[in-house]
């Protein structure tokens, strides 16, 4: 026999590729467990409990888009369009890769409208309160940022945002979630989202 056939590498090699596997494996459980993460919470509420919930949340969302539709303008009061129109976080898209137009944006002092358009004559639903929550993942953060913003009503069915500036550039998620009582005093409440660009 000779010196050729008397070393074989390729035991050293798999348990080499099977140490760098290990390795590997140790290095991202280390790093994932040094990061904050944040909860996604879309419906106001840990993706835990929306899970166990989410029948009951979405019969209360369905209950209100039946009877509402809802739109959102910046500041101006918002047409019946479907630009316009605010959709349930179910049904969110991913962020915009596109710009809007200049109208569309965000700025200095911005103000948001929410208009509520009644689908029947009969009131038998009333809102009681909006709030609005704005969020982004800012560079070199671990963290979301989550800004509150005050929104109060305008006019019937229309509500109004305190003016409010955003720090960076870039999309930001708009969150809103209203609070209502129906006619048989059931409390319920329905999700709105919107990615918005702001400008600053």
């Amino acid at each position: 026999m000779n010196a050729k056939e008397g070393r074989n590498t390729w035991a050293i090699g798999i348990l080499a590729i099977i140490g760098l596997g290990i390795v590997l494996i140790i290095a991202s459980i280390i790093i994932s467990s040094s990061q904050s993460i944040d909860v996604d919470t879309p419906f106001d509420n840990k993706r835990k409990v929306i899970d166990k919930t989410f029948n009951e949340v979405a019969v209360l969302q369905n209950d209100f888009e039946n009877h509402f539709e809802s739109y959102i303008g910046i500041n101006e009061i918002p047409k019946q369009d479907k630009q316009s129109l605010l959709t349930s976080p179910y049904y969110n898209a991913s962020i915009p890769k596109d710009l809007p137009p200049k109208k569309q944006r965000l700025g200095k002092d911005s103000v948001l409208y929410i208009r509520f358009v009644p689908k029947d004559s009969i009131k038998d639903m009333k809102i009681d309160e909006i709030r609005l929550r704005v969020e982004r993942l800012i560079k070199g953060h671990k963290d979301i940022t989550k800004i509150n913003i005050p929104i109060k009503l305008d006019s019937e069915y229309v509500y109004k945002s305190e003016p409010f500036s955003l720090p960076d550039d870039g999309y930001y998620q708009a969150n809103f979630a209203i609070n209502f009582t129906k006619a048989d005093s059931t409390i319920g409440a329905a999700y709105f989202s919107k990615w918005l660009f702001n400008e600053k």
